[in-house]
């Protein structure tokens, strides 16, 4: 019986886990988790839900050594994006 109660814990951890963004570039991922009109949660992640109903449709950032912007399809609402 046991068993049977931990099992829905276990898959629902599984599947929230699965709803953060993938952002491998520690720099990219601080610039996003600090703006607060994207990070609205301030949980240290960004989520598939902040992201895509962002209302911010420009980023833009300069001079933070990114390297990768992997991460950055799932902002659905984006019109531009500008960074070096």
């Amino acid at each position: 019986m046991k068993n049977l109660l931990i099992l829905p814990f276990i898959l629902m951890s599984l599947v929230s886990a699965s709803q953060i963004v993938f952002i491998p570039d520690t720099n990219f991922k601080n610039f996003l988790l600090a703006d607060t009109i994207i990070n609205t949660n301030k949980d240290g992640e960004i989520q598939i839900t902040e992201a895509s109903s962002s209302p911010r449709m420009n980023i833009v950032c300069i001079n933070k050594n990114i390297k990768s912007v992997e991460g950055i399809k799932a902002f659905t609402n984006l019109v531009s994006f500008y960074c070096r």
